[in-house]
């Protein structure tokens, strides 16, 4: 199986009445889709497939499966979170060879980007329905841990002079290159891995609750306040019967909670630029605002704290011009 980071954050979206359809998320059909099944199913069991990429089931899906030499058997296709199921109408027969085809039309998604149609080929035997497949609760370990994370705030943010950080569209963090924030908040963080032997023992019939899709680490990040130390209860559904299986609950220490809440940053412990500076916050068209590259000043502690386009101030350099002349004087005095 392969490995992957899942963060999971709620964002609130503040726009004008009107805006929401310029703003909305795309929806586009599927980018991959692989068995998750092995080379054995139980007759009784259910064809599951893990799905990623899609906004949205706008996409044509058709599943066939047929035993060797024969015709297409009859079944039903039927969506559980990130997963595509197939159940046979009938069990299956045992000891018998299937061939699978699956082919996702994306043709009439709505996506951000053209996506291709695609076709998945598979294969399995058919063996005797025993006991349906226990959790492996052993299996599974949850480690626990405190990240700061960094604003991504436009007005928490000092950059490099001349770098300023990309505009803020429909409420999303702006890009941030050459620029650092002056404070953060620290989350808690789960890692959650399975023992890939555990699915395997399964056959694809087990759907455990914190692995959604084919990944075997999941991380998970807490950014809800309120419950600032949650538990990963560990819990896994019989893909064939529905059947809810539940484990132990595993929480953090209560000791990290002292390590929770928002935290100032040094910018400089980022930034390797010598000059640092801010600029005002202005709207750059009806969905996005941005750094007004026209109203900058340097970031304090950085130097005289003027705006970095304006003109010099007067006072020190006619300080200068007038020590220069009553140093001419007093040269020519002892002449």
């Amino acid at each position: 199986m392969r490995s992957l980071v899942i963060a999971a954050l709620a964002v609130g979206l503040l726009l004008r009445p009107g805006s929401a359809s310029a703003c909305d998320d795309c929806e586009g059909g599927l980018e991959a889709l692989e068995p998750a099944f092995a080379a054995e199913l139980p007759a009784d069991g259910v064809l599951a497939f893990f799905e990623s990429g899609g906004y949205g089931f706008n996409e044509t899906i058709a599943i066939e499966v047929r035993p060797a030499g024969g015709e297409p058997i009859a079944g039903a296709i039927h969506y559980r979170g990130a997963m595509i199921l197939w159940l046979p109408a009938a069990p299956l027969e045992v000891g018998q060879s299937y061939a699978v085809h699956v082919h996702v039309d994306n043709s009439n998604s709505y996506a951000c980007y053209e996506l291709e149609d695609l076709d998945v080929d598979a294969a399995f035997t058919a063996i005797a329905a025993g006991a349906r497949p226990q959790p492996r609760w052993d299996a599974i370990e949850v480690r626990h841990w405190v990240e700061a994370h960094p604003s991504r705030a436009l007005d928490d943010l000092v950059c490099c002079e001349g770098s300023r950080p990309g505009d803020s569209y429909c409420g999303a963090p702006p890009s941030t290159e050459g620029c650092a924030a002056t404070r953060g908040v620290r989350h808690l963080h789960a890692e959650i891995t399975i023992d890939p032997t555990a699915r395997a023992e399964a056959l694809g019939q087990l759907a455990y609750e914190q692995f959604p899709g084919a990944e075997d680490r999941v991380e998970v990040t807490y950014f809800d306040g309120e419950t600032p130390l949650p538990c990963v209860a560990l819990r896994a559904t019989d893909l064939a019967t529905g059947e809810l299986h539940e484990g132990p609950v595993i929480c953090p220490d209560p000791a990290l909670e002292a390590e929770l809440g928002e935290v100032t940053l040094d910018p400089r412990e980022t930034l390797e630029c010598e000059s640092l500076q801010v600029c005002e916050i202005r709207e750059t068209d009806v969905f996005a605002v941005g750094w007004d590259p026209d109203d900058c000043r340097r970031w304090r502690g950085e130097g005289c704290g003027c705006v970095a386009a304006g003109p010099r101030p007067a006072a020190p350099l006619l300080l200068g011009l007038g020590l220069g002349l009553l140093a001419l004087a007093r040269g020519r005095r002892r002449r």
